[in-house]
């Protein structure tokens, strides 16, 4: 949401301590990527404008003076270099910024998020004079305004939920959308959250009460009488969306707060692409230090609440033997039974059941989780041992990163510290796309991420004599135990590759697993078959404990 109009609008307001500042030099160095850096007289360093007409990732933020690349960059806009910034907006309801230049003319940033994407400099006539592409074509074109949505109406109250109402659209979600595209599908949620109404209601089964209270979070939105919270939102799968403002209906996701709409913008692009943000490479690498501090502190706070939750396992336990000791009351094709409990002084108790299940494996069923309830709890309390450890370990190397003194002190540590190795190989493109363990013996393991990542792993990044595991029987990772085809590797080494692919498969909470294993040449994938399917020829099975190194992943 960093190109949504009503955030544009939030950061204009933020973007106005441009004002008065003289544009020092406009340049690309970057595919899709302007550079404008502005400076006021009396000062010794100025900003810089990062804006991107990618139509896959647009964005606009300001930092301060970026240090210009010596090689590879080009110098653009020259009729705008010299001008002063006279004042920052965005036009009415379009993901246009406008920069007015105190030649009389503007510099406009379109994020559409589509090939329109564009920087566009126009005279006092609203003649394009240059732009960023497609230039030639451009040049002396007329600049027109879009008018799809008129700012008035707005302020009709009873058209505007009558529109509401009376739209053709099938859900009230869309009906919002189509009033006020502008809006964009997660304002357009928001709006409704607040507003009390579900998004999947027809709008002819929205009532004149709920229709109010629509209208009247759609005026705090576009009136600007929220209250401004800067976010960033982030699900369990790694989805993650920026909002200038509090999303309600995203109160489950994890958020990261900023100080200003620029900042969060600023955070949001940096971690999508660090290496095109404008950032030197010591930037880059504190951005991800912090980034993974931030990430730790989080999976800490979710592990302790699961700690504080307990081990579960003997409130299995109890039920398997309340069950065992009345067999003789339960049949197969049962939902639940109630049982007088002894421990809760005779209190009936209710208990789920599966109904395909006979009363033995019922019972059984429980002793079952029991075991892997009390399994998990111990994982996940070395789980966070392991991430306190690596918590202090990050915190401590960004403070070192930080305190360094630029330049020479920070290439040093940049070479001396063996994470900062790692990162720097990271963003460089040097490591694979894997999750990337480094076991015994100085060996690293390699592990798939998902079903076409395995495929990736497996068939182009594994070389023959690599060793190949997988847990057996069961969906999992591909896991490769990079080797050198004239030393062996140890037993030790082996049983620890095993233990990663039994912890990244379907048996992760299970206390022994068979993993078989064997070189890779001995593994071909069937003509047509899904990704991730593939045919061991041969194959090794060690049983193990599933368990991550001590290590965590170098990526």
């Amino acid at each position: 949401m960093i190109t949504n109009y009503f955030t544009l609008r939030a950061l204009c307001k933020e973007l106005v301590v441009l004002r008065r500042s003289v544009i020092r030099e406009v340049y690309s160095q970057f595919k899709n990527q302007l550079f404008i850096t502005a400076r006021r007289e009396a000062e010794d360093a100025g900003f810089t404008i990062c804006i991107s007409v990618d139509p896959k990732f647009g964005y606009c933020f300001m930092r301060s003076e970026l240090r210009r690349a010596k090689k590879n960059s080009v110098d653009l806009v020259a009729d705008a270099v010299g001008c002063s910034i006279d004042d920052v907006s965005v036009l009415p309801f379009e993901r246009i910024l406008k920069f007015d230049l105190s030649n009389n003319s503007s510099l406009l940033v379109k994020l559409f998020d589509t090939a329109e994407n564009n920087v566009l400099l126009i005279n006092e006539h609203r003649v394009i004079t240059e732009s960023f592409k497609h230039n030639k074509s451009l040049d002396g074109k007329l600049f027109e305004e879009s008018k799809r949505f008129q700012p008035r109406d707005l302020a009709d109250e009873s058209a505007c939920m009558q529109s509401l109402v009376e739209s053709s659209q099938k859900n009230a979600l869309l009906a919002l959308k189509h009033y006020l595209p502008s809006l964009g599908t997660i304002l357009a949620r928001e709006i409704l959250c607040r507003a009390s109404i579900d998004e999947e209601l027809r709008p002819n089964q929205i009532t004149a009460s709920g229709a109010k209270k629509i209208f009247e979070e759609l005026r705090s939105v576009t009136e600007g009488t929220y209250q401004l919270a800067p976010k960033i939102y982030q699900d369990q799968k790694g989805k993650r969306v920026f909002s200038f403002m509090d999303l309600r209906h995203l109160k489950d996701w994890e958020s990261e707060s900023f100080a200003s709409v620029n900042e969060g913008v600023r955070a949001f692009v940096q971690s999508a692409q660090p290496e095109k943000s404008g950032m030197s490479k010591e930037e880059q690498l504190k951005s991800q230090l912090g980034l993974q501090v931030q990430q730790l502190k989080r999976s800490l706070e979710k592990m302790n609440r699961e700690i504080g939750q307990g081990d579960r396992s003997g409130e299995y336990e109890h039920i398997g033997k309340l069950l065992t000791a009345n067999i003789h009351r339960m049949q197969k094709g049962l939902r639940e039974i109630v049982l007088q409990d002894p421990a809760q002084d005779g209190g009936d108790v209710t208990i789920a059941l599966e109904s395909h299940l006979p009363p033995a494996q019922n019972a059984a069923r429980y002793y079952e989780k029991a075991k892997n309830s009390r399994v998990a709890y111990e994982e996940l309390r070395r789980r966070k041992e392991r991430a306190v450890h690596e918590l202090s370990k990050t915190e401590t190397l960004l403070e070192k990163l930080s305190g360094s003194a630029a330049g020479a002190d920070i290439k040093e540590l940049m070479k001396k510290d063996e994470t900062l190795v790692k990162l720097s190989r990271e963003q460089s493109g040097d490591l694979p796309p894997f999750r990337i363990f480094q076991i015994v013996g100085g060996y690293e393991v390699w592990v798939g991420k998902n079903s076409a990542n395995n495929d990736e792993l497996t068939l182009r990044y594994a070389k023959p004599h690599d060793l190949w595991f997988h847990a057996r029987g069961v969906g999992g990772s591909h896991t490769v135990l990079k080797t050198d085809r004239s030393v062996k590797p140890p037993k030790e080494a082996i049983s620890q590759a095993a233990s990663i692919a039994a912890y990244y498969s379907k048996m992760r909470s299970a206390s022994n697993v068979p993993v078989a294993y064997c070189e890779r040449k001995y593994i071909r994938k069937p003509k047509g078959a899904p990704p991730g399917t593939v045919i061991l020829e041969r194959e090794t099975v060690i049983f193990v404990q599933p368990r991550l190194p001590q290590n965590y992943p170098i990526q």
